[in-house]
């Protein structure tokens, strides 16, 4: 099973939140922007006035890094989300 590779730089996690495109609902917010490597990464983001304590964010961050590792076969290579 391909591992997920986090997306961990503050540059490059700017660079999505103001360059990407966007799709949301009630409960989360995607921002996803080409990159010029052959791999997708991911990072994820959770706000205390969203979410709550820090507990509940990071099982939430846990819960959705582990959703997008398990899909990760069928996203396009070549994206930061």
């Amino acid at each position: 099973m391909a591992s997920l590779v986090r997306l961990r730089h503050r540059k490059a996690i700017e660079r999505v939140l103001q360059e990407g495109r966007s799709w949301s609902n009630a409960l989360l917010k995607l921002k996803a922007a080409p990159n010029d490597l052959e791999i997708t990464r991911v990072a994820v983001i959770a706000g205390r006035r969203a979410i709550g304590k820090a507990v509940r964010r990071n099982r939430a961050k846990r819960l959705l890094r582990e959703a997008a590792r398990l899909h990760l076969h069928e996203i396009q290579p070549g994206w930061d989300l």
